[in-house]
């Protein structure tokens, strides 16, 4: 049943047509949070889910959406350099800071778990610089937080990380259970 289901999103999402106007770019973004909660929930494993992600990247590989979610699926199970590969077109257009989050947030994930972490925070800390009304409507502010705070945390700069971290819990919309998992993991390093 619940493999029906991905099914049915990603068939849905893939008969839009390859260039698409913001009624097909929402349809690939519910075919991409649907996938996000079936890994999340623990219904599917990334591994599993790769291939349907893989799909709607072919599908729309100029597509934010699809670019990041397929990246992000290939950072999971352990595919670091064809996570970058598929950034890599997106990087070369334009600094980081111009970045749809749909590429910025996969991207510091990227350098994150690379080790690259004083790249990732000096990153995330210009991002979280800009203007209010350049993140206005997004919800990346919490998430560029928690980002923040793990990048903080594995340079050992653990107070640091722990204001980040409750930053990020206060201003989260709806449940933050990575957060509060980062926090926890924070505690028990101690």
């Amino acid at each position: 049943m619940k493999h029906l289901i991905l099914s049915i999103v990603l068939a849905v999402s893939l008969s839009a047509c390859a260039t698409l106007d913001q009624a097909g770019r929402d349809r690939l973004q519910n075919a991409v949070d649907s996938l996000d909660v079936a890994v999340f929930q623990g219904n599917k494993t990334p591994q599993i889910v790769l291939g349907s992600y893989q799909e709607l990247y072919k599908k729309y590989p100029r597509e934010p959406i699809a670019a990041g979610a397929y990246a992000d699926a290939l950072r999971r199970v352990k595919q670091p350099k064809k996570a970058a590969d598929v950034l890599r077109p997106f990087l070369e257009k334009t600094d980081s800071n111009k970045l749809p989050d749909d590429i910025f947030m996969p991207y510091m994930r990227l350098l994150i778990d690379q080790g690259f972490l004083a790249d990732a925070q000096k990153r995330i800390e210009k991002r979280l610089m800009l203007p209010n009304d350049r993140l206005k409507g997004t919800a990346s502010t919490p998430q560029l937080q928690n980002l923040l705070g793990v990048a903080l945390a594995g340079q050992g700069k653990k107070d640091a990380a722990k204001a980040m971290f409750s930053r990020a819990l206060a201003a989260w919309d709806g449940r933050p259970g990575v957060v509060e998992k980062n926090v926890e993991q924070l505690k028990l390093a101690k």
